[in-house]
């Protein structure tokens, strides 16, 4: 019996383990085939979502950084780092051209920006994720004073990742507790049937 409910107790850690785990996974968007962000991404233990868009600085950030968790350099690290190890994997991993913004075979550069003290009037800075296309391996760098007024959208291996706080309040609530409760119930089910097997078993022997 003791062997019994251990091994239930297992079963019920490995399945909160599982779920919590799937939970965190980032939803890729895709639209006509090109992969236009992800939803859930994970930034130092912050969720966020993430679209990749071609413009200006000043067309895609109206109103600046002020007061975002984003304006900084080490949030620009972690979320390209994020973007390389959570979003980018697969098809899209591989394949540069098929990122929204980037046209180009052979790599794709997602732009990060912060702004800095050190940064100009008129610019920001960058930490961005080259995505190679092939068996290349994808890199991460930083890049001061890009000008806010420069279009990507006359660069072919160029986008911006603009970030955002993911509202968690249209997620689904985890099933962490469910699935205990029923593997509890199902344990109880399977010992009663135990039970009541060896108590009729010794009725029959003392007969």
């Amino acid at each position: 019996m003791i062997t019994f409910l251990k091994h239930t107790c297992a079963v019920a850690a490995l399945s909160l383990a599982t779920v919590t785990c799937a939970s965190a996974t980032p939803v890729l968007t895709v639209q006509n085939g090109k992969l236009m962000g992800a939803t859930n991404v994970l930034v130092n233990n912050v969720s966020y979502d993430v679209l990749f868009k071609d413009g200006s600085f000043n067309s895609l950030f109206p109103t600046g950084f002020a007061g975002t968790p984003w304006a900084t350099s080490t949030f620009g690290v972690a979320a390209s780092d994020a973007l390389s190890l959570q979003v980018f994997t697969g098809a899209y991993d591989s394949t540069s051209a098929l990122t929204n913004g980037c046209t180009s075979t052979s790599y794709c550069d997602i732009f990060t920006t912060f702004i800095t003290t050190s940064s100009v009037v008129d610019g920001f800075d960058v930490s961005y994720f080259r995505n190679n296309s092939g068996t290349a391996t994808d890199t991460v760098h930083a890049l001061s004073n890009w000008t806010k007024s420069i279009d990507l959208s006359t660069y072919s291996a160029t986008t911006y990742a603009v970030w955002s706080l993911h509202d968690t309040s249209n997620d689904l609530p985890e099933p962490a507790t469910p699935v205990l409760f029923g593997l509890g119930l199902a344990a109880l089910a399977i010992w009663r049937r135990r039970a009541s097997s060896e108590g009729k078993r010794a009725d029959m022997i003392a007969v």
